[in-house]
């Protein structure tokens, strides 16, 4: 026999027992997410939780709000944000020359698909506040920075004062 375990957060509380997980609000009269093989762990105490499926991360909330499973990875930063990556992937034309039986040059192309993780921030409402396309995101500390660094290798700061304004709108 396997006790059930329970975390609880503010509104509600996630169980597990015999490797199935449930998400029930505080009263046991609801039931936000019900009983998936799909692992859940609690992000925070107000309530987002990660939902495993295989190698992919969904958002949930204490709302029935969820997101779909895009993400690889996911970090709470505090102040009700979180940090997720998504692999994107995409088309690359690639220029090449090539001789002809005489030696004369010609242009063609080719095409490759690159898959980059890209990383953006997600408030506890599951509104995309930074969308997916920074190569890292790092920096969040007491001086109210947060530094992303894009893809051509320059550095972008963010206010989380400003974040955390956007994600009440």
């Amino acid at each position: 026999n396997e006790v059930v375990d329970f975390t609880s957060f503010n509104g509600g509380y996630i169980s597990s027992a015999f490797g199935e997980y449930s998400v029930v609000d505080e009263t046991k009269t609801e039931v936000i997410i019900p009983k998936t093989n799909s692992k859940i762990e609690l992000l925070d105490n107000e309530g987002v939780f990660a939902i495993w499926k295989d190698d992919m991360i969904a958002l949930g909330n204490k709302h029935k709000e969820i997101t779909d499973f895009d993400y690889k990875s996911v970090k709470a930063i505090g102040g009700g944000l979180f940090v997720v990556s998504k692999t994107i992937t995409k088309n690359k034309r690639i220029r090449n020359t090539g001789y002809s039986y005489w030696g004369n040059p010609y242009t063609y192309y080719t095409s490759h698909r690159i898959s980059e993780e890209k990383c953006g921030i997600i408030d506890k409402n599951l509104k995309t506040l930074i969308p997916c396309k920074y190569k890292s995101i790092s920096g969040f500390d007491s001086n109210d920075r947060l530094e992303v660094k894009e893809n051509n290798g320059t550095n972008k700061i963010f206010s989380l004062t400003a974040l955390n304004q956007k994600s009440t709108c």
